[in-house]
C-alpha cells in the first residue's frame, strides 16, 4: 500500500511541476492581457507550491514503505522538498516583489533553476523507486 501511495504522490507532484512551470504560464500569457498576468500568477503559484509540498511530503512519508531504496530515496526527496519550500518562501516572495526591477530576472532564474532541479530529484526518486 505504501508503496503505491509513494508512487501515486511521486507522479502528482511531477505533474504538477511540468504542468504550472510550462503549461500555465504559457497559457496565462497567451489568454490573459499583460497587465492582468502578474495578478493571475500571484492567485496559481503559491497553490502550486502548497499543492507540491503535500505531495513532496506524502512521498517522503511513504518512501519508507519501499524495501531496498527507502533511505536514499528520502534524501533524495528531502532535498526536493527543502527546495519546494525555499521556492515557495524565499524565491517567490522575492520574485514578486523585485517586478518591474532589474532583480526579476534573477529571481525568476533562480526560481526556475530550483523547479528544474527539484523535477529531476523527484524523478531520480521515481527511478529509485523502480528499481527498489
Amino acid at each position: 500500500m505504501a508503496r503505491t501511495i509513494h508512487a501515486l504522490a511521486l507522479g502528482a507532484w511531477l505533474a504538477l511541476l511540468g504542468f504550472f512551470t510550462v503549461a500555465v504560464p504559457a497559457a496565462v500569457f497567451a489568454a490573459v492581457p499583460a497587465a492582468a498576468v502578474l495578478a493571475v500568477l500571484d492567485r496559481l503559484f503559491p497553490a502550486f507550491y502548497q499543492a507540491s509540498a503535500f505531495a513532496g511530503a506524502v512521498a517522503w512519508l511513504a518512501a519508507g514503505g519501499l524495501r531496498r531504496r527507502a533511505a536514499a530515496s528520502r534524501v533524495v526527496l528531502g532535498a526536493a522538498f527543502a527546495l519546494t519550500l525555499l521556492g515557495w518562501l524565499v524565491l517567490l516572495p522575492h520574485a514578486h516583489a523585485a517586478v518591474g526591477t532589474s532583480a526579476f530576472g534573477r529571481w525568476h532564474g533562480l526560481s526556475l533553476g530550483a523547479d528544474l532541479l527539484t523535477t529531476l530529484l523527484v524523478v531520480a526518486a521515481g527511478v529509485l523507486a523502480l528499481l527498489d
